[in-house]
């Protein structure tokens, strides 16, 4: 039976006796029982390094129940081993078990009660993962990239993850804190690097640790289109051929490159790029791109190559007529950067080419007749040349064109005639003396075809006189019907025993020795200078003269006399710099240069 509550040092005491016996006999059970199972707060999964200090501590104690603490690994140390807590110093190696008993003072036999703590490790405090060689985990497919773990990885025990399209490198160890992995074509553009450690406090047994990689796209190995020969001002579809040792881009970049800057076309993020091309544009390039700025390298320039165009047309500046004069031809809207190419007639030389062949400098040999000159565009490469386009050229006179000058004896004149003469040509005869054109009346005489012309006494003489200290020169300029002019210049003094061939086209020898005059009586004013349209010029005394404007060649463009101011129109004059005289009887003379706008 049971009565009632239990003490903790309580007896039960049954008396009974025997039949023959007066006094009954007693026997005594001393009861105990066993002091309640302590409670211990418990902190069983345990993140510790060395010293780690553990705090358990009963709770809820009960009065008069002792408690003492045990445990089995030495390697652990108590700050007291009774109590109602106790602090426990742990190593960094090792997991153990705690024991708390609670048991009544003072009692003996029932023993007491008791509560275990199973204290484990919690692998790798504050563990991260980082890569040694490329911080900002952007990796290049093939290279050797090392991972570690950090932190407090003292004896941890780790599992690396295998990520797909990256390999283990050989020697590279597989449980340690670090690893050595190698991205292959199969990796992705993104992907995660993981490693497990042992973990108490994960339901799975290990926590894991991770960071995002992300690996560069294959590059592009080459850019297709169409045609390998291009035209012009046209549209074509240029694609971008990706390589298999990498990842696929997520987009690409396209870039155009003309002279030597290259042009985003933004528009456009596919592998194919649309464009309508021009002969401005060198080449073409792309970049494949990855995620988070992890992209490509951009690949070799997609070099354009043209189909060179027939040139429109060409056009001749001015025929030479005289050997060793030159011409020059130059072809009508040329193709930016397109390099062309002449034919010129058999014995004709080229002495200049400008601009890939756009213009050239040619010196005419040959008798009078139609010649023809051709150019064609060159191609490069692999494209042809493009068609001929040729133009006649017109020689009007022989290269032994020159003056034939005759005295008169008798009636005091010099005549003076064009050998060869042509029919096609007409003809302006001058007389420069110290470099200024003699405008003196009765000076020339010439017939109405002006292939001839006879220069009146007084001034045959003063001309033809050897021991004359002054300069004269003869100047025929010849104008054929297609405006294109030539001169033939006879130096002083004049020996009419001698035929004057003619000069070259840099032979202008009468404007220049005017603008070398460094001796002026008069002053001329020209207004407006620079002129437009209309120029007034005058003399500062106001007083009468004559007037000529010459070209920087030469070439008389305008003459007048015997007033005292001109209004010249002068707006049909192409823009560049001209020559502008006046000069009076008894000598007098200016000269000023015009600045037409």
């Amino acid at each position: 039976f049971v009565a009632g509550e239990v003490g903790s040092s309580d007896q039960v005491t049954v008396n009974f006796g025997v039949c023959n016996r007066a006094t009954p006999l007693a026997a005594t059970l001393n009861l105990g029982k066993k002091a309640p199972k302590p409670e211990v707060n418990k902190e069983e999964c345990v993140v510790y390094g060395e010293g780690k200090v553990l705090n358990l501590s009963v709770q809820n104690p009960v009065a008069g129940v002792a408690y003492s603490w045990w445990c089995a690994n030495a390697k652990w140390q108590f700050n007291s081993t009774v109590g109602t807590s106790v602090q426990v110093t742990l190593d960094k190696e090792s997991d153990g078990s705690i024991i708390c008993t609670a048991s009544f003072e003072g009692t003996d036999g029932c023993g007491g009660t008791s509560d275990t703590i199973t204290v484990k490790r919690e692998w790798g405090d504050n563990v991260s993962l980082q890569c040694v060689n490329n911080t900002n985990y952007q990796f290049q497919v093939g290279n050797r990239y090392e991972f570690i773990l950090t932190g407090e990885t003292t004896g941890t025990k780790v599992e690396w993850v295998e990520l797909a399209g990256w390999s283990v490198a050989p020697n590279s160890p597989t449980e340690s804190t670090n690893i050595f992995l190698i991205p292959g074509a199969g990796a992705a553009l993104q992907d995660t690097v993981r490693a497990r450690v042992k973990s108490c406090s994960a339901a799975t047994g290990y926590k894991e640790v991770k960071h995002v990689v992300y690996v560069k796209p294959a590059p592009v190995t080459d850019i297709t289109v169409a045609e390998a020969c291009l035209s012009s001002d046209s549209t074509y579809t240029f694609r971008a051929v990706q390589g298999n040792n990498g990842p696929q881009a997520a987009s690409y970049t396209w870039e155009v490159k003309v002279g030597n800057t290259y042009v985003p076309y933004s528009n456009f993020t596919g592998d194919s790029l649309r464009l309508i091309v021009t002969t401005d544009m060198q080449a073409v390039r792309v970049r494949p791109n990855g995620l988070e700025g992890c992209d490509g390298e951009y690949s070799e320039d997609k070099n354009l190559v043209f189909k060179p165009a027939a040139p429109e047309g060409i056009s001749v500046g001015c025929i030479a007529v005289n050997m060793p004069d030159t011409s020059t031809f130059s072809i009508v809207n040329p193709t930016a950067n397109q390099l062309y190419e002449w034919i010129l007639p058999t014995g004709w030389s080229k002495v200049a080419s400008y601009d890939n062949g756009q213009s050239i400098d040619v010196c005419t040999t040959g008798a009078i007749g139609t010649y023809t000159i051709r150019a064609y565009g060159i191609g490069t490469g692999i494209c042809a040349n493009s068609d001929t386009t040729s133009v006649p050229v017109n020689v009007i006179s022989s290269p032994n064109a020159s003056i034939q000058i005759t005295p008169v004896p008798g009636f005091g004149t010099m005549c003076m005639a064009v050998n060869f003469p042509s029919t096609a040509a007409s003809y302006h005869w001058y007389i420069v003396h110290n470099g200024a054109i003699m405008t003196e009346s009765g000076l020339l005489d010439t017939r109405e075809e002006q292939n001839y012309a006879k220069i009146n006494e007084p001034y045959a003489s003063q001309i033809g006189n050897p021991t004359n200290s002054t300069e004269y020169t003869v100047v025929v300029e010849y104008e054929t019907t297609d405006g294109c002019k030539e001169r033939i210049t006879c130096g002083a003094p004049l020996n009419p025993s001698i035929n004057y061939r003619s000069s070259t086209a840099a032979a202008r020898i009468a404007p220049h020795r005017i603008a070398q005059e460094e001796e002026q009586s008069l002053s001329l004013i020209l207004s407006p200078n620079p002129a437009l349209s209309t120029l007034n010029v005058e003399l500062q005394n106001g007083e009468t003269f004559d007037i000529h404007i010459l070209s920087v060649d030469g070439r008389v463009l305008y003459t007048n006399g015997g007033a005292q101011q001109y209004d010249i129109d002068v707006s049909s004059y192409p823009t560049g710099y001209y020559i502008v005289t006046a000069s009076q009887r008894g000598g007098k003379k200016a000269m000023d240069i015009l600045i037409k706008q």
